[in-house]
């Protein structure tokens, strides 16, 4: 009589520790996978498309700073309104220069304590003067620890399986950012695609 499985045992199922000897199926699916392989390097960008992102909003760079100190006072561009504002330590290059900023004291604007890192947007303007802008809060950290927790339980639960699942995931993604995102931006065609397209055609003259 075989053995009663606890409630955990029911949910993730039998343990899957051998991976399946490739069948018919599998042996298809190897196929495609090698052809998806050799059309990536077929079409594989030949060079970054240098694009100026900030000609359509897009900031230079982004830096990391340190909140120092955090005040409430009246606003800088009028006495009657009360603001929100924020010295900021740069914690990139360069180190230590220091950025003020006031944002309205009302709802949806940041509100910070000290201690907080932040992102900053960085805008450089023809006449060489630079302008900085609130990005963000950094949630790195958090970030990171929701991911483990996520791998986790998904290999937990699913073991090879969830394995096998993040492992799609992750390749998904990477092609989307460093494949497909590329590949749509202006002059990212391979060579021997722009020499196939700019052929010149040969038709017969009109009678």
């Amino acid at each position: 009589m075989p053995e009663p499985r606890s409630d955990f045992e029911t949910l993730i199922g039998p343990d899957r520790r051998k991976l399946p000897s490739p069948g018919g199926l599998g042996t298809v699916m190897i196929v495609i996978a090698v052809l998806v392989g050799i059309g990536f390097i077929a079409l594989w960008p030949p060079r970054q498309p240098d694009i100026d992102l900030s000609q359509i909003g897009f900031a230079d760079e982004v830096v990391r700073a340190e909140t120092v100190v955090a005040t409430t006072g009246p606003c800088s561009y009028s006495a009657d309104l009360t603001c929100r504002m924020y010295r900021f330590d740069l914690l990139d290059e360069p180190v230590g220069e220091i950025v003020i900023l006031e944002f309205p004291d009302e709802p949806g604007q940041p509100a910070l304590e000290k201690g907080d890192v932040v992102y900053l947007s960085v805008f450089t303007f023809d006449d060489g003067t630079v302008d900085y802008q609130y990005a963000g809060v950094d949630r790195r950290l958090l970030l990171v620890l929701l991911a483990l927790v996520f791998a986790a339980a998904v290999i937990a639960l699913g073991r090879l399986r969830g394995v096998a699942a993040l492992a799609g995931l992750a390749i998904s993604v990477a092609i989307l950012l460093w494949f497909i995102l590329r590949r749509s931006s202006p002059g990212a065609m391979p060579f021997w695609w722009r020499s196939w397209v700019a052929a010149p055609s040969h038709s017969s003259p009109c009678i």
